[in-house]
């Protein structure tokens, strides 16, 4: 099997770093950054196409703040 390397796993990170365990992407995000992400795509249809505006949006909203939570729990570690 192929294993993905370096791997980073803001959930585990979170807990080790004092921010919470088991929080959510969404807390997590509000948490480090501030920023409180809408969560009203999560139950539409994403096998339609083309993805709509906001499915785009929300998509783009799961990775956007990935690299400030990274160094973010880091520095907190």
């Amino acid at each position: 099997g192929v294993l993905p390397r370096p791997l980073f796993d803001t959930q585990i990170a979170a807990a080790l770093a004092g921010v919470g365990g088991g929080m959510g992407y969404q807390k997590l995000v509000q948490e480090v950054t501030g920023t409180l992400l809408t969560k009203g795509e999560t139950r539409s249809d994403w096998m339609r196409r083309p993805l709509s505006p906001a499915q785009l949006e929300y998509a783009a909203d799961d990775v956007r703040y990935l690299f400030a939570i990274h160094d973010e729990l880091t520095r907190r570690l």
